[in-house]
């Protein structure tokens, strides 16, 4: 039995990772699919200004952990690709203003949104 044990190890490891990554990806990508859409609509009427950046930090987040779990599982090391933000930002309404229209005009807000409609339909498959 003990012999048997270093060979079932890493396959076990293995599906316990995919199955968390499944769950996890699923959950996360589907809510921050939403909020990122319904919060990007909102920017019309004002309110999306306000929710919009921290919805988008929040995909962010969710996609730099997927990206570190890539490199730490896998050792792929996938670059983080988001334009930093000047550092003279001003405060206030004009500020979120500024932050809003930053993170709309960043190539990579648009591309982990794509990421996240493929992630929450395709990941839990692959």
């Amino acid at each position: 039995m003990n012999a048997l044990a270093p060979r079932i190890r890493p396959p076990m490891l293995a599906a316990g990772r995919g199955l968390v990554l499944s769950v996890y990806g699923l959950a996360v990508s589907i809510v921050l699919f939403v909020l990122a859409v319904v919060s990007i609509a909102f920017v019309l009427l004002g309110i999306g200004v306000f929710t919009t950046p921290v919805v988008l930090q929040a995909v962010r987040r969710h996609a730099n952990q997927r990206r570190f779990w890539a490199a730490d599982w896998s050792g792929v090391r996938i670059a983080v690709p988001y334009r930093p933000f000047p550092p003279d930002l001003r405060g206030g309404v004009t500020g979120q203003v500024e932050r809003t229209t930053l993170l709309l005009k960043d190539p990579a807000t648009w591309r982990d949104l794509q990421w996240l409609l493929v992630d929450m339909t395709v990941g839990p498959v692959v």
